[in-house]
This record gives C-alpha cells, sequence and structure tokens, in this order.
C-alpha cells in the first residue's frame, strides 16, 4: 500500500508539477481606495457693479430712512443706509458707497461731497423720493466740473452742460453714457459780484443683486441760478446747473414712478435798481423756470426797461433756452437805468438702466436712459 505523500508526489507530477493555484481574496473583502468627493457646486452667479466694488452679505435691511444724508459726514459704518465708507473712483469724483442686504429709500435728500453708491445683496425698493439735486450756490453730491470763469458785466452766464449743452452758448456736453465713471453734472456759469450759478445735479448709483423698484422718484435736477445784482453794471443773472447722474442696474428693474435729472432755470437779469429774480430752483421731474427779469424802471419821457429773462432748464420734451437779452434806457433825472441779461438754463443730466430681462419702464424719464446689461459673474 502506497503512503499517503507518495500519493500526492504522484499527483502534482499527473498535473505537470505546477504549485498548486493560489485562491484569489473574496471580492467582497477587497480594500478600494474610496471614491473621490463631488466637486463643490460653483457659487451662484452675483451681480458685479459697474464703478467697482463688490456685491456682499450684510445681514442689514434698510428701513426708509427719510430727512437728509451727507455723502461727506454721514458716510460711516453703521448709518441710515447700511455700512457706508469713502471710496476713490479713478476718473471720476470720490464716492460713499452704502451696503446692505435689502433697502427700502423713503423721501431723502442727500448733500455733500461724494457721489453716492448703493450696494444691495438682494433688492432696492425707492418709494418716496430720492433727491441727488442741485441748488442755488451748491451742487448735488458728486456733481464733476465747474465754470473756471464768471460772466462779466451785463452779461448774462452760461447753463452748465452735461448730457446736452446749457444755454447761453454752454459748454460742449461731455461724461460717458454709461456712468463710467460715476460722475454728476455742472454748475451753472456765476455772474460777476458773486452772483452764484445753479449747483450741477448730483450721481448716484443704485445695484441689487435681484430686483430694483421705483414706485417713488428718483430725482438728480441742476440747481436755480442766481439773478443779477441790483449794484453797479453787473447785473446779469448766473446760469442754471445741469442734470446729474443717476445709474440702475439689477437683473430685474421695474419703473413706474419717476427718474429724471433735468437742467435749473437760469436767473432773471437785474437793474441798477432792483435784483433780478431767482430761476425755478432744482427742475425736479419738470423743466427748470426761469427767473424774472427786472422790469419798470426809467422813466415815462424816456420809456422803461426791463431785464432779461433766465432762460429754461433742458427736459426730455426740450433743450435749454438762452437767457433773454436786456435793454438800457438813458436821460431819466440826468442818469441811465441799466438792465442785464438773463442766464442761460442747464442742460440734461444723464440716466442709464443696466438690467439682465428688459426694464419694466412704465414710469417717466427725463431724458430716456440709454440701456445696458447687468454684467453678472
Amino acid at each position: 500500500m502506497r503512503s499517503p505523500a507518495l500519493l500526492l508526489s504522484f499527483v502534482l507530477a499527473a498535473c505537470g508539477g505546477h504549485d498548486a493555484p493560489t485562491l484569489e481574496p473574496d471580492a467582497g473583502n477587497d480594500p478600494r481606495p474610496d471614491a473621490e468627493p463631488p466637486p463643490p457646486p460653483p457659487p451662484p452667479p452675483v451681480v458685479r457693479p459697474s464703478n467697482g466694488g463688490k456685491l456682499e452679505e450684510t445681514g442689514l435691511v434698510v428701513a426708509p430712512p427719510n430727512g437728509t444724508f451727507s455723502t461727506t459726514t454721514d458716510c460711516v459704518s453703521p448709518s441710515v443706509l447700511g455700512n457706508c465708507k469713502p471710496v476713490d473712483q479713478a476718473g471720476g469724483p470720490a464716492l460713499c458707497v452704502c451696503r446692505a442686504d435689502r433697502m427700502t429709500i423713503g423721501s431723502l435728500t442727500v448733500t455733500g461731497d461724494r457721489a453716492l453708491v448703493l450696494l444691495a445683496w438682494d433688492e432696492i425698493i425707492v418709494g418716496g423720493r430720492l433727491d441727488v439735486g442741485g441748488a442755488v450756490g451748491r451742487s448735488g453730491p458728486g456733481a464733476a466740473a465747474t465754470y473756471p470763469t464768471t460772466a462779466t458785466s451785463l452779461t448774462g452766464g452760461a447753463g452748465g452742460s452735461y448730457g446736452s449743452r446749457g444755454g447761453n452758448t454752454g459748454a460742449m456736453p461731455f461724461g460717458d453714457v454709461a456712468l463710467v465713471p460715476l460722475a454728476g453734472g455742472m454748475t451753472g456759469q456765476a455772474g460777476c459780484n458773486s452772483v452764484a450759478g445753479g449747483g450741477g445735479g448730483g450721481a448716484v448709483q443704485l445695484t441689487a443683486g435681484s430686483a430694483i423698484t421705483v414706485t417713488g422718484s428718483i430725482l438728480a435736477g441742476g440747481g436755480g441760478g442766481a439773478g443779477g445784482s441790483s449794484t453797479g453794471t453787473c447785473l446779469g443773472g448766473a446760469g442754471g446747473g445741469s442734470g446729474g447722474g443717476i445709474l440702475i442696474e439689477a437683473p430685474s428693474v421695474t419703473v413706474t414712478g419717476t427718474v429724471a435729472a433735468n437742467g435749473g432755470g437760469g436767473g432773471g437779469g437785474g437793474s441798477n435798481d432792483h435784483g433780478g429774480g431767482f430761476s425755478g430752483g432744482n427742475a425736479g421731474a419738470s423743466a427748470g423756470s426761469g427767473g424774472a427779469g427786472n422790469d419798470g424802471h426809467g422813466c415815462a419821457l424816456a420809456g422803461f426797461t426791463f431785464g432779461g429773462d433766465g432762460g429754461f432748464g433742458a427736459s426730455a420734451a426740450s433743450a435749454a433756452t438762452t437767457g433773454q437779452a436786456s435793454d438800457t434806457v438813458s436821460g431819466c433825472l440826468g442818469g441811465a437805468t441799466i438792465t442785464g441779461e438773463g442766464g442761460g438754463g442747464g442742460g440734461l443730466g444723464r440716466i442709464r438702466v443696466n438690467t439682465e430681462a428688459g426694464c419694466q419702464c412704465g414710469g417717466t424719464f427725463s431724458p430716456a436712459p440709454s440701456i445696458g446689461t447687468v454684467e453678472i459673474r
């Protein structure tokens, strides 16, 4: 009888002498490396504001602020307009940039040196009156230009120019239709003897991540020019200021209210008996009316004088007009009664709307806005 060891040797020899096959490990127990985790989802698209900066979540909700806000003294964090800070702007006036998640604006008049930028992570609602306009002798926030000279003698000052030319042969229009850099308008030319021109309308930018709705008004009108003096021969009225700049951008923009950047009226010409009339002041949503020239001086023998009325500021319906000429009458009581010309009306400002879905613009615009596409990244 063969031994078991001998039988095993015989079996191995019969199989060609190969070693016994090695059993594969159980596939269910195969230690494989973990699968790669899926890549994180891309960040949601975010609106990129014009003129630099970015939208940021702040956790702040701005309730309807009313009264006044100065971009010079109130540009701090926190403020009634959220977290605000001064920012320099290349090629344009300095900015006051205010951030919140949502903003609802009441009736707010904005003054100061810096243009105003409102950045909302979600939405902005303007239900009241947001006014960055100029006034006689005071420009709105971020107004960009002044006349380097004053009018002389009986001549009325030229109206400020921006999107269109001011009356009395104002300067040529300037600036960018896209409002990059963000800038306001131009003051009206002052008359001699410190007769103040109307301030240029200021500049405001509203940028929101989802929507902007305007049921109230956004105004950047030019200020009215002062009336001519009653002293000596420095009697011409000053020019009205031009409208300023308004930039609105969001994926969805709805305007059922008013957005206007009209010119201010020119001041009326004075006489050497009485000063001329101020213009109609801030143009607001309508054309700024010119101030009345001073009339009715002189004497019956030689006739009575009239001072030139100031020109009207520009609006969507009409260009700025030239101030009226005036006349003089001599021979009354051995002297002469002299009157001055009216100042020119201010030119239009600029309005820009950048959106994604198209502007739902059933409200009133003056001037008509230029339309662009909001940048989303």
